[in-house]
């Protein structure tokens, strides 16, 4: 019996005793998680539906926010097949699965955060660098920016998932999968998933932290009569497409630092407090709270942006038309014809 057949029988062992240990829990872990991922995959794909039949949210950053969406909603999707290799014994994941399925959420998630960290950079551009936003909204730095945010986490995790650098396994405590570090220089993994994670989440908060200070700012040296920076972008910029774009930068600001405080507290204990993951319950509820905060991105743009709001009161409407027609055997135009996008206007998407 080799050394990953030992180790797995062991935590399959301990897993199944903890769960008999604790089944009330499990149960109720089980049926939360579940419903957060449905939760969550619902919402991201409602809001990715919305920018697609709202023609004005079709062009500038929209398509980034479409990729971070989808990253999420597959983050959602993975999480429940996760809590159903966790109740479930039979489908419970060995040391040759977890290197597959775990290596499709370390690489999703970080897709995520740095998906997240080039969309900030986007509005850093837009607002305090306007007369270059044109150049971050054209197609090869669309691409590009999603390119990277694919191929850095990929380099990451695919000496781990070979081997090279520690190992995906399965956990010592809870039915699970986990990073093992190497034998030999632990603090390459350690420096190739701070990268992966900790480098994007940080980029990310200084980039809305500045945008913060930069409006600030400009309002303090309005208030004293001058001509602040912010005076001069809107100089450059029309007033709607201003607002347009401090709104799509809040809605990121607000759902960033939800995702921080959702993120932090598992990633914390999971990494220094070994004692609590492997002799309580507390693991679970963190990995509930964890992927709560997936929600955080369609709940902060439809409650303050009312042009996501229209875009799927629009595609409702027209669903249930549909339906409703259907049952009366009248034919209707699909929603792709330009006749049904929910905005008044024919022009092309703002630079948002």
């Amino acid at each position: 019996m080799d050394l990953n057949t030992t180790v797995t029988f062991t935590n399959i062992t301990r897993s199944i005793r903890l769960r008999e240990l604790y089944p009330n829990a499990f149960l109720l872990f089980f049926i939360s998680n579940i419903s957060v991922g449905i939760i969550g995959a619902v919402l991201c794909l409602l809001l990715i539906v919305s920018i697609c039949a709202t023609r004005t949210l079709r062009g500038g950053a929209q398509i980034l926010i479409i990729h971070l969406q989808s990253a999420e909603a597959f983050l959602c999707i993975l999480n429940i097949t996760s809590s159903i290799t966790m109740y479930f014994p039979r489908f419970q994941l060995t040391s040759f699965s977890c290197s597959y399925f775990f290596f499709f959420i370390m690489a999703v998630s970080q897709v995520h955060q740095w998906s997240s960290f080039l969309l900030a950079v986007n509005r850093v551009v837009a607002i305090i660098f306007p007369l270059h936003y044109h150049i971050w909204t054209q197609r090869q730095m669309i691409v590009a920016a999603i390119g990277v945010s694919w191929v850095l986490p990929l380099c990451i995790n695919i000496p781990i998932a070979a081997g090279i650098i520690g190992k995906f396994d399965v956990t010592n405590a809870w039915p699970g999968c986990a990073v093992y570090p190497p034998k030999e220089n632990p603090g390459t993994q350690i420096a190739l998933l701070s990268v992966g994670f900790y480098f994007p989440l940080a980029g990310t908060f200084f980039c809305y932290l500045a945008i913060l200070l930069y409006v600030l700012l400009s309002k303090y040296v309005k208030s004293h009569g001058k001509i602040g920076p912010v005076q001069l972008v809107k100089r450059a910029t029309s007033q709607r497409t201003y607002n347009k774009r401090i709104l799509i930068s809040k809605s990121l600001f607000i759902s960033s630092l939800w995702f921080l405080a959702c993120y932090l507290p598992f990633s914390v204990v999971s990494s220094y407090f070994f004692r609590v993951v492997m002799m309580s319950t507390t693991p679970l509820w963190l990995r509930v709270w964890y992927n709560i905060g997936y929600l955080g991105g369609p709940v902060a743009f439809f409650t303050l942006c009312k042009d996501y709001r229209r875009g799927i009161s629009f595609v409702i409407q027209r669903c249930y038309a549909f339906i409703t027609l259907q049952d009366m055997r009248i034919v209707i135009l699909p929603l792709s014809s330009g006749k049904f996008t929910n905005d008044r206007s024919n022009g092309a998407p703002y630079d948002y």
